[in-house]
């Protein structure tokens, strides 16, 4: 890590702590998603808020990020919003997710700045991001997961876009972190109803505590990757997982209670015997075209494991996703729209 002079910073308006001078606070993060799939009809959606484990987030959907954060943290991200969008190439809408409060932090920077309700720092809090991060990999794949799976039918992604972190000191003064961004695309919406905007996200967010962490955790990975032969490796280990798991949970009651839902034993721990087991006796709800599909699925992963082929085809992609889309709306107890 570069090591900034003392001199550097006073230069640039900060001055230095004191060694009698205490700065705390608690830190939120702001996880901007831009949403290709469909637009809503009012200005704003939220906040929706939920509880995951004990940590609360909540959550805003707008056609300007600027309103959406106001939403939830009362700031704007941007000055200039029209030139934010412009660079990144989105014309919006958006959803903001807030995590947090972490605990509270001393700082151990060594300079700040005041800036009117503002204090900036140089670091310092670095178990506090620590913290988000955690935060950020415990909740941001359940919420995303179920979200994309609720508004299917629009065939909808959430595209990462920026993270911001704040915190908010004893005095209630804004402590101003670091921010960071990534690319976005420009894409075709279709119209939702904001009150049903409201219905599905909450619907989805009580139902993202039936997801399998793991399960969620790949299936985020496998949206946000952008090599299709990964993404398809990705999100088939989101259907492996799913089996797995659901086939564990399912099992052992459905074939005790159940004339002729026994698998032999030799069956039970194949992938493909365990597949068509929850389809005819547990998620009943998925076509047999859905078992077929997933065999020819994962002959195109054996190819791609064994070195037969490197790339999937385009279509596979495409199909893995709904697959495991589909599955895990099943599985989950709603319906993929």
């Amino acid at each position: 890590m570069i090591s900034v002079s003392s001199h550097v910073w006073e230069n640039m308006g900060y001055r230095k702590l004191d060694e009698s001078e205490s700065l705390r606070g608690s830190f939120y993060r702001l996880l901007i998603y831009h949403i290709e799939g469909f637009k809503t009809d009012q200005p704003i959606v939220g906040p929706l808020n939920h509880i995951f484990e004990g940590q609360f987030c909540s959550l805003a959907i707008g056609g300007s990020v600027n309103e959406a954060c106001r939403t939830l943290a009362t700031d704007e991200l941007v000055d200039d919003e029209e030139e934010w969008r412009k660079r990144h190439s989105m014309i919006g809408p958006y959803l903001v997710l807030k995590i947090g409060p972490t605990a509270e932090y001393k700082t151990t920077a060594t300079h700040l700045r005041n800036e009117g309700n503002e204090i900036w720092t140089n670091g310092g809090f670095d178990d506090a991001r620590a913290e988000l991060d955690e935060l950020q990999e415990r909740i941001a794949p359940l919420v995303v997961s179920s979200l994309t799976v609720a508004f299917s039918i629009a065939e909808t992604v959430f595209r990462f876009v920026e993270a911001v972190n704040y915190g908010v000191a004893r005095d209630g003064k804004r402590i101003r972190d670091v921010r960071f961004s990534l690319s976005a695309y420009a894409i075709v919406s279709m119209m939702i109803a904001a009150d049903e905007v409201r219905t599905t996200v909450l619907n989805a967010l009580g139902r993202s505590s039936h997801l399998d962490r793991n399960v969620a955790g790949f299936y985020d990975l496998g949206l946000k990757e952008t090599d299709p032969t990964k993404q398809f490796l990705l999100f088939f280990i989101t259907l492996e997982l799913l089996t797995k798991t659901e086939f564990a949970k399912r099992y052992p009651l459905i074939a005790n209670s159940i004339s002729g839902a026994m698998l032999p034993k030799k069956e039970r721990n194949a992938l493909a015997h365990q597949f068509s087991w929850l389809q005819k006796h547990a998620l009943t709800s998925l076509s047999q075209q859905c078992v077929d599909r997933f065999q020819q699925l994962r002959q195109t992963r054996n190819l791609i494991a064994h070195g037969a082929i490197v790339s999937a085809d385009p279509q596979d992609v495409v199909d893995v996703k709904t697959l495991a889309t589909t599955i895990i709306a099943a599985a989950t107890g709603f319906p993929a729209r």
